[in-house]
């Protein structure tokens, strides 16, 4: 049994949901975002914990709406996400002598190399381990969180694979 689905079937499906849940009439427009919208300015207060229920749920069918391929959401999606600079008390920066890793090296920038425009993009990356979490194999989980500014850019989570000698020297013999 083959299953499809398409992007047309879920958001027709998503838009009948929200004007349910929402108890509006969407209408239809051009464009995903009016140009005159600007989210980044909105300075209303937070949000209680059904709305904020709703908006995790207004957003994700967006991103699932991109994920099926309308890409042409992208944009007015990720810039209702917040995109503040993220503060995490717990976290240190690391500052790494490279010339004491590499010595002698070099960054060699291209000479037409375009000036860099509008506010500096902060880069933040998660990495993790559990060490030996699964009891049985002794495998470790490991986790990465990529953000660019306040959002989710990448995501990654998988068991480690499993490496012994035993492994090793099977993989070796003929």
């Amino acid at each position: 049994m083959i299953f499809t689905f398409c992007a047309k079937t879920y958001l027709s499906n998503v838009c009948e949901k929200i004007e349910k849940l929402l108890n509006i009439a969407l209408k239809q427009f051009e464009t995903p975002m009016a140009t005159s919208d600007h989210p980044e300015t909105d300075d209303t207060g937070f949000l209680n914990n059904d709305e904020h229920s709703k908006y995790r749920m207004l957003i994700g069918c967006g991103q699932w709406s991109i994920a099926m391929g309308r890409l042409d959401v992208h944009f007015a999606i990720q810039i209702i996400i917040d995109i503040g600079k993220r503060v995490v008390n717990d976290a240190t920066d690391v500052d790494v002598n490279w010339d004491e890793q590499y010595p002698g090296a070099r960054e060699v920038l291209p000479d037409d190399m375009p000036t860099p425009k509008g506010k500096k993009v902060n880069l933040t990356l998660y990495v993790d381990a559990d060490h030996a979490h699964d009891q049985l194999t002794r495998r470790s989980v490991t986790g990465i969180l990529l953000f660019i500014n306040n959002t989710p850019i990448k995501w990654y989570s998988k068991r480690q694979i499993l490496w012994n000698h035993q492994l090793m020297e099977q993989s070796l013999l003929p």
